[in-house]
């Protein structure tokens, strides 16, 4: 068998030359400095382009307490809880714009607040505010 050497087999560079990486560098940071500025001046973005209307205010505001003691009372009347849905659709077909603030004790858990305005919600009730009573301190 024969040698063969080396020598003639031809070498490939293997290195990475500086001047086609620096071009690189400097044609990506000048994209990036064009982009950045481009980018914060347009925040809506394409789909926010049209500002979603604000509902209608409502034409009355009434009260809706809910005791610590659980009792629901609708605009001075008291109601049991399974009541509040078919009394707040009567008035809604009188007043389709009503507006319910719901009053609640600070010591009203989340769960029972969602419970709630879930059955508002269900009634047909499109404005909602909640306040919360300050507790009384007990003598």
């Amino acid at each position: 068998m024969k040698r063969i050497s080396n020598q003639r087999l031809p070498g490939y560079v293997t290195q990475v030359g500086l001047t086609p990486l620096l071009d690189l560098v400097l044609i990506l940071l000048l994209v990036f400095m064009v982009a950045v500025p481009l980018l914060k001046k347009d925040k809506k973005g394409p789909l926010s382009a049209s500002a979603p209307e604000r509902p209608p205010e409502p034409s009355s505001i009434v009260d809706l307490v809910i005791a610590a003691d659980q009792t629901t009372i609708l605009a001075g009347e008291k109601l049991s809880s399974e009541a509040i849905v078919p009394a707040v659709r009567k008035r809604l077909v009188t007043e389709p714009d009503l507006g319910i603030l719901v009053r609640v004790p600070e010591s009203m858990s989340a769960r029972q607040l969602t419970l709630i305005m879930d059955t508002l919600q269900r009634a047909g009730l499109r404005h909602t505010r909640v306040e919360m009573l300050p507790s009384v301190p007990k003598p």
